[in-house]
């Protein structure tokens, strides 16, 4: 397993990028936000803070940067566990291809999660990237955002509420379900959000 340090995206905070071949790690891509840059984030996807929240059993308001950047790494951490425990070790010794064959398998899950969002195939943080730019240069830039014209009306008239929804569908699907799991879990049992809550 890899880490890789990200820099430049406003609107995420990581993602996995599972093995191509055999030779290959899987890498976790993280991150290399200060606090600043983190608190944006936090406004940027404000769903996402609130559902951590939820999670943790705490309100958004105790969500600070820091407590959101270990969640977020952890989180990443969990998404590459799932990998390893429920699809690579699957094909271990069945075939000669185990990583390839598990990512073929992963990629297949997360695009049939990724369809079947509001807005299919898109990520919240593009979808947030992409409204936000439109509504900054010209709301035609949406015009081919989806075939569906109430997905294009929304995303023009009702942005948030658009962005709302597809966090939240985002979120309840199963793979962000495992990964979210992971990070709450080892931030309750190793105690951290009493560390981090005042970061």
């Amino acid at each position: 397993m890899k880490l890789s340090v990200q820099t430049g995206d406003r609107f995420r905070g990581g993602c996995i990028e599972p093995p191509t071949s055999e030779q290959d790690d899987i890498v976790i891509h993280f991150t290399d936000a200060d606090r600043a840059q983190i608190e944006e984030l936090m406004t940027h996807r404000k769903r996402s803070v609130e559902l951590v929240a939820e999670m943790l059993e705490i309100t958004s308001q105790q969500v600070s940067p820091a407590l959101l950047k270990v969640f977020i790494f952890l989180h990443e951490a969990g998404h590459a566990y799932d990998y390893i425990k429920n699809f690579l070790e699957k094909e271990m010794g069945r075939c000669d291809t185990p990583k390839a064959t598990a990512t073929s398998a992963w990629r297949h899950c997360f695009e049939t999660e990724m369809a079947s969002l509001p807005v299919p195939n898109i990520s919240p943080s593009a979808l947030k990237a992409r409204i936000d730019f439109a509504h900054e240069i010209a709301l035609e830039a949406l015009d081919d955002l989806s075939t569906d014209t109430e997905i294009v009306r929304r995303a023009k008239e009702e942005p948030e509420a658009l962005l709302r929804e597809q966090e939240e569908a985002y979120k309840s699907g199963e793979s962000e379900q495992r990964a979210d799991a992971f990070a709450v879990a080892l931030i309750q049992r190793r105690k951290l959000i009493e560390v981090l809550c005042d970061q």
